[in-house]
C-alpha cells in the first residue's frame, strides 16, 4: 500500500484560492530569491521566519 500523492494547481498572482508556500531562511537575499521563485511558479510565498523558528 502506497501513500497518496496530492497535486496543487498553481494560479496567477492575485487569483482567489491561490495556495501559500512557507519560506524560511537566515539570509535575506536567499529568502527573497526563493520567495520570487515561489511566486513565479504560481503560489503565494509567506515568510515564516528564520530556520531556527520554522
Amino acid at each position: 500500500s502506497g501513500g497518496q500523492i496530492q497535486c496543487a494547481t498553481s494560479l496567477p498572482e492575485g487569483s482567489r484560492g491561490r495556495l501559500a508556500v512557507a519560506v524560511a531562511g537566515d539570509h535575506p537575499a536567499a529568502v527573497q530569491v526563493t520567495m520570487t521563485l515561489v511566486n513565479d511558479t504560481g503560489f503565494d510565498p509567506v515568510f515564516s521566519g528564520s530556520i531556527a523558528e520554522s
